[in-house]
C-alpha cells in the first residue's frame, strides 16, 4: 500500500491560517476575476521542482500499522555524502532527488520511506522523525541482493509491512531472468532498514502477457492480509488491478487472485500503483492511472462496499498536473501514512523531463482529509458542482457550457444562498474558485461566508464582472478554513448570478 503536509503558500499565510483554527476568519489574500472561453512503460528516478511544461503526450518499537483502516482523525549516489533533506515549502518536496514509487512505514517515533531503484541502490531508503521531514536518505541498500529469479537493474516500487512477530517483510518488483517481464518478490528482515534477505527460489507473482509490478499490502479489520497489484492482461484492455488473500506469514497466497479494477477509457492508456484502505463499511482503492513519464499521470480512486468489489471510479482524478495548478506534475504512485497528527498521502512528482521515457522524480508529503469515503488532498484541487448543494436562496438552471449542463441561479438579496460544506484536512488559507455568470448585465455585490461545524464565521466580498456575458467567469478568493467540515455560502445583492461550481484546494 502506497501511504502525509504541502503548504501552499509562503510564511505570511501559515500565521493567518494558524489564527484561523481559533476563528476561521475569512482571509481575503488574493482575488482576480478570469474569462473562461466557451468551449508504462518502466520507473525512473527524481530533483527539485523548477518544473518545465513536459511534451504533450530491535526488536524495534511496534508501529502505528500502515495498513488497513485509517479512520478520520532520492537517492544520492554511492560514494556521494548524504545530504539532508528540506521539510516541504510552497508544494516543494519532501526529498528532493531520485525518489519515486515511494513507500512509506512508522516504527516506533521513526519515518522509514523506500524508493524504486536509484543509482545502484535496488532499494534506497530514507528516515525523519517526522512526516514532514526533514528526510535524510541512507547510505545503504535496504535490499543489496536480489532473489535467484530476478535480474538487477529494474528493481521498483517496493513494500515494507511489519508482521505482528515483528518481522519486516518486503514486496519488490524486479526483472526475470527466464521470461524478462517484471515479477513480484518477497524478502525479509529483523530491521526496517535491512538488509532484507530474499525468500524463495521464484516470484511470488508473474503475468503469461507481460508484467506483474506494484505490489501493495493491505490488511483488513478481520485481521486477514492481502495483496494487491497490477498485472498485464490479454485483451483490448491489457493492464488491470488484482487482489489475492496472504498466508498468516505474509509470505505465499492462500487463494486465487481476483481483479478489481481494469482500465477503461476513463483512465490514460493504463491503471497501475494501487493502494486500498478502509473508510467505515467502505473500501477506497487508489491508483495510477497514465504512463509515469507523462505529464498527464495522475491519482485517482474507486470506492466498493466489498473488498473484492465492485469498485466504482470517482469522476474527477484526485491528485493531476491540473489540480496542483502544475506546481507538482504527474502526481502518482500514492501511499497512505496514518499517524497521531492524522492522515496524510505521500507520492512522487515529475521535477525534470529529461526526453522519452527518461524523468526525475520527487517525494511529496500532503495532508490528507475524508468526506466520507472521498478522500481530499490539501493542495490539490477539488470540484463541488453548485446543484450537489443547498440552494435555500436559488433554484437549478441549464448552463450550455456548464459542468453537467446545470447550475444553481441566485436570486438578489434572497435568504441562505447556496451553501457547500466543504472538509479541510488541516487548518489554513485555502483558495476557492468560483466560476459564475451574469444574467442581467446589472451592477450587485457577491458575499462568500465560510462557516465552520463550530466556532465563529467570517465573510468576504467578492469582486464580480457583472458585464452581460454567456460567457463563464472565475473568481479567486483565499480564505481562511478550520480542520474539518466548513459551509461556504454566497449571497447576491443587485444583480441574479448563475453559479456552476466551486474549486477548493
Amino acid at each position: 500500500m502506497r501511504r502525509g503536509q504541502l503548504s501552499v503558500r509562503g510564511a505570511e499565510l501559515r500565521a493567518l491560517a494558524g489564527a484561523a483554527a481559533v476563528s476561521a476568519a475569512v482571509v481575503a489574500v488574493a482575488m482576480a476575476t478570469t474569462d473562461r472561453a466557451d468551449g508504462q512503460a518502466r520507473h525512473a528516478q527524481a530533483v527539485r521542482p523548477a518544473v518545465t511544461a513536459p511534451p504533450a503526450t530491535a526488536s524495534p518499537p511496534e508501529p502505528v500499522e500502515p495498513t488497513g483502516s485509517p479512520e478520520p482523525s532520492a537517492s544520492p549516489g554511492l560514494g556521494e555524502p548524504v545530504a539532508e533533506s528540506r521539510k516541504p515549502q510552497a508544494t516543494g518536496p519532501a526529498i528532493e532527488g531520485n525518489f519515486p514509487d515511494p513507500d512509506v512505514l512508522r516504527v516506533g517515533e521513526t519515518y522509514y520511506a523506500y524508493a524504486t531503484n536509484a543509482r545502484g541502490r535496488n532499494v534506497p531508503v530514507a528516515t525523519a522523525p517526522s512526516i514532514d521531514g526533514p528526510w535524510r536518505v541512507q547510505p545503504g541498500d535496504a535490499l543489496p541482493e536480489l532473489g535467484r529469479w530476478a535480474r538487477s537493474g529494474n528493481t521498483w516500487a517496493p513494500e515494507v509491512v511489519r508482521r505482528p512477530d515483528g518481522v519486516f517483510v518486503l514486496y519488490y518488483t524486479a526483472e526475470s531472468r527466464t521470461s524478462g517481464g517484471q515479477c513480484i518478490g518477497v524478502a525479509t528482515s529483523q530491521s526496517p532498514t535491512g538488509p532484507f534477505q530474499p525468500v524463495g527460489d521464484r516470484p511470488l507473482v508473474c503475468s503469461e502477457e507481460g508484467d506483474a509490478i506494484d505490489a501493495a499490502f493491505f490488511r483488513d479489520r478481520d485481521g486477514s492480509a492481502h495483496l494487491l497489484y497490477r498485472k498485464d492482461i490479454a485483451g483490448p484492455r491489457p493492464t488491470a488491478i488484482f487482489i489475492r488473500p496472504l498466508g498468516p506469514r505474509w509470505l505465499s497466497f492462500t487463494g486465487p487472485a481476483t481483479r478489481i479494477l481494469t482500465w477503461d477509457d476513463s483512465d490514460p492508456v493504463l491503471v497501475e500503483a494501487p493502494a486500498l484502505v478502509r473508510r467505515g463499511d467502505k473500501y477506497v482503492l487508489l491508483y495510477s492511472a497514465g504512463v509515469f513519464y507523462s505529464d498527464r499521470y495522475r491519482t485517482r480512486y474507486a470506492i466498493a462496499a466489498e473488498r473484492t468489489g465492485p469498485y466504482r471510479r470517482a469522476p474527477e482524478p484526485l491528485m493531476s498536473s491540473t489540480s496542483f495548478g502544475r506546481k507538482i506534475v504527474g502526481p502518482g504512485g500514492a501511499d497512505i501514512v496514518a499517524d497521531p497528527a492524522g492522515d496524510h498521502i505521500v507520492f512522487h512528482g515529475i521535477t525534470d523531463f529529461l526526453g522519452g521515457e527518461r524523468v526525475r522524480r520527487a517525494m511529496y508529503v500532503a495532508d490528507l482529509g475524508w468526506d466520507g469515503a472521498h478522500p481530499v488532498v490539501r493542495g490539490s484541487r477539488r470540484r463541488y458542482e453548485a446543484e450537489a448543494g443547498t440552494a435555500a436562496g436559488g433554484r437549478v438552471v441549464s448552463g450550455k457550457g456548464a459542468s453537467g449542463g446545470r447550475a444553481v441561479r441566485i436570486r438578489p438579496g434572497a435568504p441562505g444562498g447556496l451553501e457547500i460544506r466543504v472538509p479541510a484536512p488541516e487548518a489554513g488559507v485555502y483558495t476557492v474558485r468560483l466560476t459564475y455568470r451574469t444574467v442581467r448585465g446589472k451592477t450587485g455585490e457577491g458575499r462568500l461566508v465560510a462557516r465552520p461545524e463550530s466556532g465563529a464565521a467570517g465573510m468576504l466580498g467578492l469582486r464580480l464582472d457583472y458585464r452581460k456575458s454567456s460567457r463563464w467567469r472565475t473568481v479567486t478568493v483565499e480564505v481562511a478554513l478550520a480542520r474539518g467540515w466548513n459551509t461556504l455560502t454566497f449571497t447576491q445583492q443587485g444583480a441574479p448570478i448563475d453559479i456552476d461550481h466551486l474549486e477548493v484546494s
